[in-house]
This record gives structure tokens, sequence and C-alpha cells, in this order.
């Protein structure tokens, strides 16, 4: 399955250029591009942010993001799916839903989700793989949503040139503690002659 993952940059700073776009055909699937996140509120209800765009409707009829979060909506709320509807996302973030074997023949709107505008500079990383801000505070919700249903989002760095990088900060280390090892040895011996000139 695809799906973004976080990748920050040797300046700490998340970097949010976008990947490569994978058309599913899944309505459920959605991406947003530039410098727009998903807001998802996390299991003890604090707001955090994600690019992770498969969404799965959770056993207790929440709209969830693939890792499990529930998505929250632009009133901060979470998404909650009635059940035999089928839905699908508008291109501003808007769930539409209908009932299966309803009467109604056109979808009606259910909820909207929270897209923001993130300052690439203010955004961190969180120990469970979610975005929140620096300083603590929201962003603000993107004047102009860009949803892309039926589509995920790539990773946006290559594999190989990440693990040409790893292999070179490894080797890097590798020096620094040789060079290390050799002061030290040096320090000892340097300390063996001063006590034998005495």
């Amino acid at each position: 399955m695809l799906f973004r993952s976080p990748v920050v940059t040797l300046s700490k700073q998340v970097d949010l250029q976008d990947g490569p776009m994978q058309s599913t055909g899944r309505p459920l699937d959605i991406a947003v591009s530039g410098n727009q996140l998903l807001a998802v509120l996390t299991e003890n209800g604090e707001t955090a942010y994600t690019r992770r765009g498969d969404l799965t409707i959770g056993s207790d009829g929440f709209l969830r993001v693939g890792s499990g979060e529930r998505l929250a909506s632009d009133a901060n709320t979470p998404i909650e799916i009635p059940a035999l509807t089928e839905i699908k996302i508008g291109p501003d973030g808007t769930v539409l839903s209908k009932q299966v074997g309803g009467e109604a023949v056109v979808f009606q709107p259910l909820a909207r989700i929270q897209v923001v505008d993130a300052d690439p500079e203010k955004v961190s990383l969180r120990p469970d793989g979610l975005y929140e801000s620096a300083d603590r505070q929201p962003f603000a919700a993107a004047a102009t949503p860009n949803v892309q249903s039926g589509a995920l989002e790539g990773s946006n760095v290559s594999l190989f040139s990440a693990m040409v990088d790893m292999i070179s900060m490894s080797r890097r280390y590798e020096m620094q503690v040789k060079v290390l090892k050799q002061a030290s040895d040096l320090a000892e011996r340097s300390q063996s002659l001063a006590r034998l000139t005495q």
C-alpha cells in the first residue's frame, strides 16, 4: 500500500515537498499538496496533523486515517459516517454522503475535512509520526483546500539517495570514533612519558 512517510532534512525541518501522486480509484483515498496538511484528533483529544490520506471508516463509524487517528472536521470534531451510507470527498474536502437504497439521488454534504496551511519552518515531527506546530499554536485553515480524491501521495524521497546518505553518515561517524580513540591513546602515552621523566 502506498502512503506518505515523514522525512526530516539535515536541518531538522520536515520536508513538505510533494511526492508522486498515484491514482487508486478508491473514494476514501485522498491527497493534499503544497504545505497543506490534514488535521486529526489523537486518542487524548489533541489536534495533530498528517499527510496520510488512506482513509477508512472505523467500527465506531468515525472516519480515520490509516494510522488510526480520527479525521477532524473544520469544526475540530470527529467526522461520523452514518451506517449504510455511501460517501465521496469533494475537491475542497467536503464529505458527501448518500444513504444506500434510500430515496436521495444526490449526495448531501455531511462535514468538511479540516485542511490547514502549515508553515514548513514551524512543522515538527511527533514521536508517533504525526506532525504538530513547533510553537503549539494550531495552523490556520487553508483558504483554498486542494483535496484530490481517489489518489495517494507517495514518498518525496529517493530510496537510493537516502541509502547513500545513510552510508556516508555512518562512515563519517566511524572516522570520528577512530580520531577520538587515537586522541585518547596519545593522551595516555603522554601521561606515561610524563610519569617516566619525573
